[in-house]
């Protein structure tokens, strides 16, 4: 029972209109790392049992890279012929009302999941928005609602390999998100933890 009470609180934004809006935020840090059991990562945000976005890193090509179906597009200069997404700044606006003659959403169809690039051998070719920083990818994905925005905190590390810190992505089609925007407490939130509160207390 108790676990359809927690279940129940997840889904509320999915249920109840007035929930809608709702940033959805994960802050359970991933290492993606080359050579480690640990090399990829993915995630399906939606649960719908698709994955919408992944990172691997290899040894064998040197590269930390983002990937995912040709239905999630990473955020990207126009004019940038680096082959990676921005590296944002939290409180980016990520979503449609960033577009203009600076910024495009770039499908992962056309090859642009670089994150960081390194290479040691006769000199040192590294590249890559996120080599040696913390910064944020901006993102969208499809669902059978429409399109999300979102975010994934992307610490490059070294150029095999880095660190997702955190993702979130705006549950509400078509709105904009911040980066590095986390949920607010609702009163409807609120008032539902204390129900479940005082459910487990009584048991």
């Amino acid at each position: 029972m108790i676990h359809s009470l927690v279940k129940c609180l997840f889904l509320l934004p999915l249920l109840l209109p007035e929930a809608r809006g709702v940033v959805i935020f994960s802050d359970v840090g991933r290492s993606v790392l080359a050579g480690s059991v640990r090399d990829n990562t993915s995630y399906d945000f939606n649960d719908d049992g698709v994955v919408d976005l992944s990172f691997s890193a290899s040894f064998r090509t040197f590269r930390f890279i983002a990937s995912g179906p040709a239905t999630t597009s990473l955020l990207r200069e126009r004019d940038s012929f680096s082959g990676g997404p921005f590296a944002l700044l939290g409180g980016f606006s990520i979503g449609p009302d960033n577009l203009g003659n600076e910024f495009i959403f770039s499908s992962l169809a056309n090859g642009q999941g670089l994150l960081s690039f390194a290479f040691e051998g006769e000199g040192t070719v590294t590249g890559g928005p996120f080599l040696g920083q913390t910064a944020y990818l901006g993102f969208s994905f499809e669902s059978d609602e429409g399109l999300h925005y979102g975010y994934a905190l992307v610490d490059g590390g070294v150029g095999t390999g880095g660190f997702i810190r955190a993702t979130a992505w705006e549950n509400e089609p078509g709105k904009t998100i911040l980066a590095g925007a986390i949920p607010e407490p609702s009163s409807l939130l609120l008032s539902s933890l204390g129900v479940l509160f005082l459910i487990l207390r009584r048991r």
